[in-house]
């Protein structure tokens, strides 16, 4: 598979990208994805649908190579970027959603199992056959045997519960509901094929990265313990509260908050396990953004004021007109039409009054509803022309004029320059960071107790 964010080689449900370190199946949208530096950068398709500005992205909008041949999300979600030479603070790979979120997909999305629609033929891979009713004696002894350990720690099946439903909700919260069109949510996991394959199943795509997912954090907690590091600030404070926030969330409609847990990973899970899971998470992410804090404070240090290979994201304001069609008149017209709006705004040249007339002229529907503006552009996100527009040497704050794209006429307007991009501070920071978390995962050696792993699917 390839790195979703660099594009480089890396093994199958590698989890950190060996080149650039970035985590392949990070939660979009988290405040905590990268430091300062990093910076939201939209991810579009170049289509009628997609911000016309655009220029395509390759495979980093996908979220596994494996379903990669299907269409893209309808919506995909914002990704954090990396510069050319920086990194950012990685993050685990595992979906960390709200409880409330969490709880739409039980509540919502998993009622068609009632609805009586029979799966699709092709997704039943045994007949069922009936099963001897379990008791709860039955479930709390299945939930304390042990699927996998570690250098000393223990994977129970009251614990793989969490890591395993959370690769699911990851893949669902990204792909939303085209997921439904090849995952039947009726139908158990166990019992369809994962796209492209006819020998692994949804099941066991989902157990090997829940088990690459564990290892890799109980890996980085006793690095973490090793060196000292203890959970503080916001995750410290969120961890204290998670009780109360999820008694919050049962109420009324839980017996209690084991129930509510047990309805959202299934019945072997209880708070205890969540708590735990949420902890090493939180520690996980804490430490390994505290280990690039420290790489890039020690390379700022050793490289000092010299930022003559700095590269600054760019904050631009622009006003597309797009021709009807690729006629020499249609062209014509949307060139005229571009001129007569930049000499309009002329006569009153200010921001406000760009954003004003991009909000009812533009014809890029990514950014005509925010007058304009797209915020921290990163050098080849957008096409050519647009780009070197943006990032002429010269180019200063206030601004403006005309650029022919492939999409039409653009009138531009340059707000700012934004953070940094990339730098030699950056560089150093990232490869010092890489080396490092090369060294902790390269120990990572887990046993599998096959004829132990029991996951409950029985919540759907």
């Amino acid at each position: 598979m390839k790195c979703k964010s660099c594009g480089a080689e890396i093994a199958e449900n590698c989890k950190f990208c060996t080149e650039c370190g970035q985590a392949q199946d990070s939660l979009p949208e988290e405040e905590y994805f990268s430091p300062e530096a990093a910076s939201d950068a939209g991810e579009a398709a170049a289509s009628v649908e997609a911000p016309a500005a655009y220029a395509p992205q390759e495979a980093a909008a996908q979220a596994y190579d494996n379903i990669s041949d299907a269409p893209a999300p309808a919506a995909a979600p914002q990704r954090r970027r990396l510069g050319a030479g920086g990194i950012v603070a990685i993050v685990l790979a595992m979906l960390a959603l709200a409880s409330a979120a969490v709880l739409y997909f039980r509540t919502d999305l998993f009622r068609a199992k009632d609805s009586g629609d029979k799966a699709p033929d092709n997704t039943e891979l045994s007949e069922n056959v009936d099963k001897p009713a379990e008791t709860d004696e039955d479930t709390a002894a299945e939930a304390l045997k042990v699927a996998a350990e570690m250098n000393g720690h223990e994977l129970t099946n009251s614990r793989l519960a969490f890591y395993y439903m959370d690769e699911f909700y990851y893949l669902y919260d990204y792909y939303g509901e085209y997921l439904m069109s090849v995952l039947d949510t009726s139908v158990p996991f166990d019992e369809q094929f994962y796209p492209n394959s006819e020998t692994e199943t949804w099941h066991d795509h989902f157990l090997d990265s829940a088990l690459n997912t564990w290892s890799q954090t109980v890996r980085l907690c006793d690095e973490a313990e090793k060196e000292g590091f203890t959970l503080d600030g916001e995750y410290a404070a969120e961890l204290d509260g998670l009780y109360a926030d999820m008694s919050a969330d049962a109420d009324g409609s839980y017996d209690s908050v084991d129930e509510y847990v047990k309805s959202i990973y299934g019945k072997y899970a209880d708070f205890d396990g969540y708590y735990e899971y949420r902890r090493n998470y939180f520690t996980a992410i804490s430490f390994v953004n505290s280990k690039h804090e420290s790489f890039t404070a020690e390379a700022e240090a050793a490289v000092g004021d010299d930022d003559s290979d700095t590269v600054y994201y760019a904050n631009v304001r622009h006003i597309l007109i797009m021709p009807e069609d690729n006629s020499d008149e249609a062209l014509k017209a949307a060139e005229a039409k571009a001129s007569e709006l930049y000499a309009q705004w002329q006569e009153n040249a200010t921001e406000d009054s760009f954003a004003a007339l991009a909000a009812e002229n533009s014809h890029d529907p990514g950014s005509a509803a925010n007058g304009g503006l797209y915020e921290d552009v990163y050098p080849g996100q957008m096409v050519p022309e647009f780009n070197d527009w943006c990032f002429d040497a010269s180019r200063q704050p206030g601004d403006h004029g005309i650029v022919k794209t492939d999409y039409g006429y653009h009138i531009m307007y340059y707000v700012s320059k934004g953070g940094v991009y990339q730098s030699a501070a950056l560089t150093a920071a990232g490869e010092a960071y890489r080396s490092w978390l090369d060294g902790v995962f390269s120990d990572i050696d887990y046993t599998t107790h096959e004829e132990n792993i029991s996951v409950s699917t029985d919540a759907f």
